[in-house]
């Protein structure tokens, strides 16, 4: 959590909890670091359209992810940002690959394990950025929600899932994203809270079954009826 005064002007909290919202009173542990994933990979890349955060090259976007680890060390976000530091530095010897070439499997098995190395020690750190799962089936499925959200939805950004309703998104926008979120491509939380379950829709994108239910009302739910998203809202009383 965060030092007092030092709270970032971004808290997924503050969605999810609304006018409720009070920095004193925390989740279970759980929860409360599910949320603070989420507030690290906004400062992180959250403000990144998709289409340049998986296809720059590494050497362009290692400056300002660097700068965003020591706005993450000034909100105490961070256990070791040293160590983090030196992850992130270490992605420079891949200056010219980008995370889409990474996720794609188009680098030697060599450099894609180093990579993936990388990532799975940033994540015990509590920094989830997209990597690669080592299951083909699963890394299937991530490429194919990487296609459709480079298509669909590239000006889009990690922080406008919990920031522009889904009902103002294009079906095809929400569609991609919901995919990307499934494949785990962005890796987000459960925290249960969902018109579904007959406590209101309740920002904070509650699980996979309530996609991006960020209403202000709970009279209508963001979750696309069907896997295909045709279906663009529903009532509390249908999702019962």
């Amino acid at each position: 959590m965060y030092t007092r005064g030092k709270e970032p002007s971004f808290d997924i909290r503050r969605i999810v909890y609304g006018e409720r919202y009070d920095s004193n009173i925390l989740e279970n542990d759980l929860l409360e670091s599910g949320y603070d994933v989420i507030n690290r990979t906004i400062i992180l890349i959250g403000e990144i359209p998709f289409g340049i955060l998986f296809t720059k090259k590494w050497a362009l976007l290692m400056p300002d992810l660097l700068l965003a680890v020591d706005q993450l060390q000034d909100y105490e976000l961070l256990r070791d940002a040293s160590l983090v530091r030196d992850k992130i530095r270490e992605l420079y010897v891949f200056e010219n690959i980008s995370w889409e070439e990474y996720l794609r499997g188009e680098l030697s098995p060599e450099n894609t394990e180093a990579i993936s190395n990388i990532f799975s020690l940033l994540r015990r750190q509590g920094i989830y950025l997209p990597y690669l799962k080592g299951c083909k089936a699963l890394d299937r499925d991530l490429c194919k929600s990487l296609d459709v959200l480079l298509q669909d939805a590239p000006d889009h950004t990690f922080k406008a899932i919990f920031t522009i309703k889904a009902i103002d998104l294009d079906p095809k926008v929400r569609v991609a994203t919901r995919g990307a979120v499934k494949s785990d491509l962005l890796s987000l939380i459960s925290n249960g809270k969902c018109c579904k379950q007959g406590v209101g829709c309740v920002t904070g994108l509650p699980n996979q079954t309530c996609y991006n239910c960020n209403y202000d009302t709970p009279d209508t739910c963001g979750r696309p009826d069907d896997e295909e998203g045709e279906t663009d809202k529903i009532s509390p009383s249908d999702a019962a």
